[in-house]
């Protein structure tokens, strides 16, 4: 029986149905959710849906600013460490609670469900620091994960075009259906009623559906539109709204509100502009409600053409009125659609028939089979050095490695040293000291600051030596490690050396971000942290990335039996 840790600290609905599925089959399953997202949309506390097999855990999701988020997130990491699973499989969020716990819970094989691989139009022009964080913790997340699993096949192409580390590991299984279980098909709707559902982005595509909407009343169709939900896009058409006499519920819609919408509507309109897959088409396919839908992302693969709902092309309203205009012009076609829909809820987009797909990819991340999904992969190979210690291998070692290419005739061993400043101090001297001493003839050597480059810049050897300084423009900058890791690639680096606990946070990053991912050594020259102030961060940091490094040096026995007291990972 596998042991399965969920953690989905958003999509709590889609977590809850894949758990209980998954229970429901040959799987313990821990489910740690966001306590407010979950009860809000299942408007249910968490530990009222616990049962045999299923253990829901809520968590507080909080803010950097917020010191009880370091309680929350160790806490996390408690509950998954104390449940022992064979796979952690996580619903991507870049939550910091998420972000802090996963350096901790490195031993256990990650798969990561990918709802939206690319942002949506309109959602991404105002990323502030908070929003560049979240852009840093989803790339590591995707980085970390050992597979992953998207809703479409056309999601996956392009998934493993913009993430090639995961090529051939990127699985595809439907979205199944959300909302209240439904007993059967109600077919007792208001005729002509559309319903646009969720929250109002601009990419979807809600200025096509009220274009449509002139054209249909032109013809003198009549149709009444609902608009439910809110967003940024809407106020933009307040007038337009007036003047069509759309209804609009402008608030977050609650969820024994959502059953009534759907079973009023009898069409779903999805005029969207782009998308991934829709969480709306799987709510129309729970209670049975024909869709007319642009053929972006994967809906496409979802709604067929002419069986379940229509499909026209983005951006076109006159298609989309006439799609419209056709349906509710057929009202037993419409009947035969809704009812493939119910037919899909109930078979092929079951909860219990997606959970069996989902065992198969577990299967593929923990070694134990190919997959049974939509592709053909046979075995995930893990990650090259992923939850090993590189230490006793010759790949690890600059000196060995450049000693071997250059019997061998082969090109330069390549060697970063990442330095916070070259500040006349023991730290930066001793990293000048070691890129100057490595043999030229050997060595294609280079040295990266993100700090001020005063004093020990004119000790290098200027002709050996490819020096770079990338400036950081504030703490949790991300453009340092992602320079650097574009020179990993770009010049074929073989270790990065890191001096102080600092370049190990950004040269550490760096090299999670590389394609190439070369062995990471850390020099370490201060002593633990004692005090509170420190003790959390220190944990944090080192915890994540000591663990990746091949090797780590210390400048005397003293400060190596306080790191090695601090932290067992450096035993050995």
């Amino acid at each position: 029986m596998m042991r399965v840790a969920c953690v989905s600290l958003h999509f709590a609905e889609y977590a809850y149905r894949l758990a209980r599925a998954l229970a429901d089959g040959d799987c313990d399953v821990l489910l740690v959710v966001d306590e407010v997202n979950f009860e809000s949309e299942l408007g249910i506390r968490p530990s009222d849906l616990s049962r045999d097999r299923l253990r829901i855990v809520p968590i507080a999701n909080r803010g950097l600013a917020d010191w009880r988020l370091f309680a929350e997130a160790w806490r996390l990491v408690g509950c998954v460490r104390g449940f022992a699973p064979d796979v952690i499989h996580c619903q991507e969020s870049a939550k910091d609670v998420l972000a802090l716990a996963l350096p901790f819970l490195r031993r256990f094989p990650l798969v990561l469900t990918i709802h939206d691989h690319i942002p949506h139009s309109g959602t991404a022009s105002n990323l502030d620091i908070r929003r560049k964080r979240t852009v840093l913790f989803r790339r590591l997340l995707r980085r970390r994960a050992t597979a992953a699993i998207v809703h479409g096949d056309r999601i996956r192409a392009e998934s493993e075009a913009i993430m090639p580390w995961l090529a051939g590991r990127i699985f595809k299984v439907p979205h199944g259906p959300l909302g209240e279980p439904q007993a059967g098909l109600n077919r007792d709707w208001q005729d002509g009623c559309l319903l646009f559902f969720g929250r109002v982005e601009e990419y979807k595509g809600l200025r096509y559906l009220l274009r449509s909407m002139e054209l249909l009343k032109g013809r003198n169709r009549p149709v009444h539109a609902v608009i439910a939900g809110r967003g940024p896009d809407l106020p933009r058409y307040r007038d337009k709204l007036n003047e069509l006499g759309v209804e609009v519920i402008e608030k977050f819609i609650p969820r024994h509100e959502v059953t009534a919408l759907f079973h009023r509507a009898s069409l779903v309109v999805l005029p969207y502009t782009d998308a991934t897959q829709s969480g709306i088409v799987s709510l129309a396919f729970n209670y049975g409600r024909p869709v007319v839908a642009t053929d972006v992302g994967s809906i496409g693969e979802v709604v067929e053409d002419g069986v379940n709902g229509l499909l026209v092309p983005p951006r076109d309203p006159e298609a989309f009125a006439k799609a419209i205009e056709r349906l509710l012009s057929d009202p037993s076609r419409m009947r035969s659609m809704a009812a493939a829909n119910r037919d899909a809820a109930e078979g092929a987009l079951a909860w219990p028939t997606l959970a069996r797909q989902t065992m198969t990819v577990y299967a593929a991340a923990t070694g134990g089979g190919g997959s049974e999904t939509s592709r053909s992969t046979g075995d995930v190979e893990p990650e090259a050095g992923r939850g090993s210690r590189a230490g006793t291998d010759a790949g690890a070692d600059p000196e060995r490695r450049g000693r071997a290419r250059a019997a061998g005739g082969g090109r330069k061993a390549g060697v970063l040293m990442v330095a916070p400043s070259l500040m006349r101090a023991g730290a930066e001297t001793q990293a000048v000291d070691l890129i100057n001493g490595l043999p030229t003839d050997e060595f294609d050597k280079h040295i990266v600051t993100f700090g001020a480059q005063l004093d020990q810049r004119s000790r290098l050897n200027g002709s050996e030596v490819n020096d770079y300084n990338f400036k950081r423009r504030f703490k949790l900058d991300p453009e340092p490690s992602r320079s650097i890791s574009r020179l990993i690639d770009d010049h074929e680096i073989d270790v990065v050396v890191c001096s102080q606990r600092i370049s190990l946070l950004v040269g550490g990053i760096a090299v999670q971000l590389s394609n190439r991912r070369p062995p990471l050594v850390a020099s370490l020259h201060s002593t633990v942290h004692r005090g509170s102030k420190y003790r959390l961060y220190d944990q944090f940091l080192y915890s994540q990335f000591l663990s990746r490094c091949a090797h780590v040096i210390c400048v005397c026995r003293h400060q190596e039996r306080e790191w090695v007291e601090a932290f067992g990972v450096l035993r050995g």
